[in-house]
């Protein structure tokens, strides 16, 4: 269940009980609990520990605890409807259509950075950071996947590539919610669409040269500043499931400039008590 950890590191957390399930350790003191009252298109992440990255990826290395509190989540992807809705309403710029990505409840694609941030300012909102979106992916038992540890077989948890083509064959995303929620009630955290987070982007947490360091530790690490990268998180239709991972991660223009086809979801605070 654990990530690869450095040794003594893996030590110190098992005897503080690491493989003990996250729904308890997130039980901390000095964290916000969960409304009782949610918006319905949203669920609570408790906060609480739990170990970013993976030491066999070099562009999410190390792995090593973090701590977020308490906060708000969509669960899905922001759709196609929600987007046009916005820009009826002369709040958002009208998308590249892309034949055959356009279905009203596939997920909304090829929006900037700023644009997606924009959008859920007018709801309240914000974009996760990175350090959110891992810990509401990786679920209660910090897995590695979404939905386990375990990839699964062909389309069984995620919208990926397989044998029979990206997209599961369609070539394209697909609706929202296609497939099952796993961990805190989330879908499609693996696979889809690529998402944008609040980051700028760092090639590692720690150990490489421009490294982020300090600013990607802690209690709610908010990553770099002044970076044109920004990150996006969750892999795609375009890609296998080995990207899928809730650790995989990329750099990418906040202007998206070709435009390549990221979505995102919304995050909201949570006040303390």
């Amino acid at each position: 269940m654990l990530r690869v950890l450095p040794a003594l590191l893996l030590l110190a957390l098992c005897a503080c009980g690491a493989t003990e399930p996250r729904t308890s350790r997130a039980k901390q003191s000095g964290f916000a609990p969960c409304p009782a009252t949610l918006p319905p298109e949203m669920v609570c992440i408790p906060g609480g520990t739990f170990v970013r990255g993976d030491d066999r990826d070099p562009h999410a290395s190390p792995a090593e605890p973090v701590t977020v509190s308490t906060f708000l989540l969509d669960v899905h992807e922001v759709t196609n409807a929600a987007w046009s809705a916005c820009v009826a309403e002369g709040a958002c710029r009208r998308l590249t259509r892309f034949a055959g990505y356009m279905g009203a409840q596939q997920p909304a694609v090829a929006m900037r950075w700023d644009e997606a941030r924009a959008f859920c300012a007018r709801r309240g909102a914000r974009l996760p950071t990175e350090a959110e979106w891992e810990r509401a992916a990786s679920g209660p038992d910090d897995t590695r996947f979404p939905w386990g540890d375990r990839p699964g077989r062909d389309c069984e948890h995620a919208i990926v590539e397989t044998d029979a083509g990206h997209g599961c064959g369609r070539d394209t995303t697909w609706p929202v919610m296609s497939r099952p929620a796993h961990g805190f009630g989330l879908h499609d955290m693996g696979g889809n669409v690529w998402e944008w987070v609040a980051d700028a982007y760092a090639p590692c947490y720690r150990g490489c040269d421009h490294a982020c360091g300090d600013a990607c530790a802690g209690l709610d690490p908010r990553g770099p500043s002044g970076e044109r990268l920004r990150v996006v998180r969750g892999g795609s239709w375009w890609h296998d499931v080995d990207r899928a991972t809730v650790t995989a991660r990329r750099g990418v223009p906040a202007d998206n400039p070709n435009p390549h086809r990221f979505g995102f979801r919304c995050a909201a605070d949570v006040s303390a008590p």
